[in-house]
């Protein structure tokens, strides 16, 4: 997050970006263990359907986090200089 830091944006605009960018690793991981519940031939069907209804029910929740953070974003950058705001939105995507 260091980018972040150092990007001289508002605080709150930074605090915004490092909660996205921390969301996006956590589906990132429950993608991950999703797909390793689904390739797990050492699980009953039953299992590993359970498993996965539940790693897909906390991607939904983080999912809506996401979109909620990024429109939270986006009312922020409005106030922004073109400069900051293509900076926040370059830091966004990463």
């Amino acid at each position: 997050n260091s980018d972040i830091e150092d990007s001289g944006l508002p605080e709150n605009i930074q605090k915004l970006l490092k909660m996205i960018r921390d969301v996006k690793k956590q589906i990132a991981e429950k993608q991950q263990q999703l797909q390793q519940v689904l390739t797990n031939s050492s699980l009953s069907p039953e299992q590993a359907k359970a498993q996965a209804s539940a790693l897909q029910g906390e991607i939904s929740s983080l999912t809506a986090s996401l979109i909620t953070l990024n429109a939270s974003l986006a009312k922020a950058m409005k106030d922004m200089s073109s400069d900051d705001a293509l900076k926040a939105a370059s830091l966004a995507a990463k």
